[in-house]
């Protein structure tokens, strides 16, 4: 398909991959563009997996604060089985409240490592269990899709 110069796949364990940069598969350590802070000089990613089987919230909310911040603006948090069991549900519902919170400035200083984002849940039917992904796409600082033609 000719998308090996367009894909990387990062491997490792993600809590000791948190804060260093990632390699490029050749060795090479990835460079992005920023103030230098370890954020901006993470925040290279397009594309995040995470399977809930990480654990309670706790350990989630702390693998967030970790990674939200090395997401691109528009980038992509895949979140595996979010929808038909009580803890991950839960978990879900309150992001979603935290996001409106934030959108009415009730609680912009609480929102910690999910505040500007939008979201999509799909349910996967043909499964009875794990069966289900969210997509949250990051929009802070007032991220938007970019416009290519006047007309369609």
């Amino acid at each position: 398909l000719g998308l090996r110069r367009h894909l990387r796949l990062h491997q490792g364990d993600a809590y000791e991959m948190a804060g260093a940069p990632l390699s490029d598969g050749d060795g090479d350590a990835s460079q992005a563009e920023g103030d230098g802070s370890p954020a901006a000089a993470a925040a290279d990613l397009d594309v995040l997996w995470l399977d809930f089987g990480l654990g309670g919230s706790t350990r989630i909310g702390a693998f967030l604060d970790a990674w939200w911040p090395r997401l691109r603006r528009g980038g992509f948090l895949l979140m595996h089985s979010t929808l038909t069991n009580a803890v991950t549900r839960a978990w879900l519902e309150a992001q979603r409240e935290r996001r409106s919170e934030a959108a009415s400035d009730v609680a912009a200083t609480r929102c910690g490592h999910l505040c500007e984002f939008e979201t999509l849940s799909l349910l996967e039917p043909h499964k009875r269990y794990q069966n289900s992904v969210s997509i949250f796409q990051k929009r802070d600082g007032g991220w938007a899709e970019p416009l290519h033609t006047m007309y369609p």
